[in-house]
């Protein structure tokens, strides 16, 4: 388990803000759109979950 702290807080928004760019939690994306950010993205309409690769397309 990782210890967390008041000088940790720093690193912790620096890197949410520098990977993620604040913005791709809460955006939704199109069949076929670039994945912008490289994870696992669950599909809004069946609830299957995939893992998606930076610069490629997301399925159908």
């Amino acid at each position: 388990m990782a210890l967390f702290t008041e000088e940790s807080l720093q690193y912790l928004e620096k890197a949410t803000q520098t990977l993620l760019g604040g913005v791709h939690w809460n955006s939704s994306f199109e069949p076929g759109e670039k994945v912008l950010v490289s994870g696992v993205y669950r599909c809004e309409g069946c609830g299957d979950e995939i893992t998606s690769k930076k610069g490629e397309p997301f399925p159908p």
